[in-house]
């Protein structure tokens, strides 16, 4: 997955972004970022250009080195959805080992090695949650509108907005996110 979002961001820095969904050209550009590493797959960059925006700064270093500062943002928002799991649940904290529990989870082993953003939305739901529940409507909207990286996820928008105090709040920071 990585690799597909390190694609898009690439397209886009060249000034190409017009044939951001060309694949010959996507192939093209991710054979170059993966040089010299054998690498003979290819992965589709089929987001909205808006995730590959995410992924610019990370078009300047190597490769290896965007996927390893790649890596360690990943870890961190691992931690910050632990540690705010953790407080969600009461009696979490009871465990002596809960923040090493992720670790041990192998879909969240994958989520790391494969490079994938599912912490980030997954960070962003909670997010969401927690500005509901202070009554940060307007906050809740606007970080809403951040799920837009992966379309899919959208479907959670009518959701939080029944769960609004202040709908027209909601919106307007869905609005203009």
């Amino acid at each position: 997955d990585f690799a597909s979002f390190l694609t898009g961001a690439e397209i886009i820095r060249q000034g190409s972004g017009g044939s951001m969904y060309v694949m010959y050209t996507q192939r093209q550009v991710q054979q170059s970022l993966v040089a010299p590493a054998i690498h003979r797959s290819f992965y589709p960059y089929i987001l909205p250009p808006v995730t590959a925006l995410m992924f610019l700064i990370l078009t300047v270093p190597p490769y290896f080195v965007s996927y390893l500062m790649f890596f360690a943002v990943n870890l961190v928002l691992l931690v910050l959805i632990t540690k705010l799991t953790g407080k969600e649940f009461d009696g979490a904290w009871k465990y002596k080992y809960w923040y090493l529990l992720p670790l041990g989870f192998l879909p969240f082993a994958l989520v790391m090695v494969l490079g994938q953003i599912t912490f980030v939305v997954l960070y962003i739901f909670l997010l969401i949650y927690k500005k509901l529940e202070a009554g940060s409507d307007f906050w809740a909207g606007i970080l809403s509108s951040f799920i837009s990286i992966k379309p899919q996820f959208l479907v959670f928008v009518p959701f939080a907005l029944l769960m609004a105090n202040n709908r027209k709040q909601y919106l307007l920071g869905v609005g203009l996110g």
